[in-house]
């Protein structure tokens, strides 16, 4: 009974640190797997604005006192339907994908009489890069103010092609100069993307466990130097 307590009483903390409406939700489970799961979203177009011009695809490597558990059953479930994942004996890990970006997303993963159930984790708002606009000309001899609205989620990361930064979401990050590719002479492709990311702790998985749901979006762009 003391033990039942405890759990339950665990759990009841995790759930108060989603934050008061918040639909995250660290579910339950025999607290005997390590999840490491992830839903990562892309653009299919730049600046992708609606749910449909995004692609998802989910990654969920679990693990059981240090060994790959390969006979999981591991389905994420969201508003666009429920996909089994798949394993994968090369990566060790569970994959799948999805057309379309739907925001909240939860995982349930059962092995036997071990499992983790109903994690749960809205991700970040469709964000739109402001700054700078699509296919506009940058010098690459100055840095570059990236811009995007909304922010607000737990981190952003800023790339171009050779260059990478994470950050607080707070709706902005520079890219210092000289770190975007060019070629003197010719206006050379390069590209800015904005992943913005939420993440939950499994409380029915062991410790170091996470489940986590990624946005990026991106525009192109070019570099001109004379």
């Amino acid at each position: 009974m003391l033990r039942r307590t405890v759990i339950h009483l665990a759990v009841l903390a995790t759930l108060a640190a989603c934050g008061p409406g918040s639909p995250n939700n660290p579910g339950t489970g025999t607290q005997t797997l390590q999840i490491d799961g992830n839903v990562s979203s892309s653009e299919r177009q730049s600046n992708a604005q609606t749910p449909e011009q995004f692609s998802t695809d989910f990654d969920v490597r679990v693990t059981k006192a240090g060994a790959v558990v390969s006979d999981a059953t591991v389905v994420v479930r969201s508003s666009c339907g429920e996909v089994t994942l798949t394993f994968d004996m090369g990566s060790g890990r569970y994959t799948g994908n999805q057309s379309s970006y739907c925001t909240t997303y939860t995982l349930d993963v059962t092995s036997g009489a071990d499992r983790v159930a109903g994690v749960t984790v809205a991700g970040p708002a469709i964000h739109r890069i402001t700054a700078p606009m699509d296919r506009q000309n940058l010098d690459p001899r100055q840095s570059v103010l990236v811009t995007w609205t909304p922010g607000g989620s737990g981190s952003a990361r800023v790339e171009t092609r050779d260059y990478s930064t994470t950050v607080d979401d707070r709706g902005s990050a520079g890219i210092p100069a000289g770190r975007l590719r060019s070629d003197v002479g010719t206006a050379t492709n390069e590209r800015v993307r904005v992943t913005r990311s939420s993440r939950v702790v499994p409380a029915g998985a062991t410790g170091d466990s996470s489940f986590s749901v990624s946005l990026r979006n991106a525009v192109e762009v070019f570099t001109v130097t004379n």
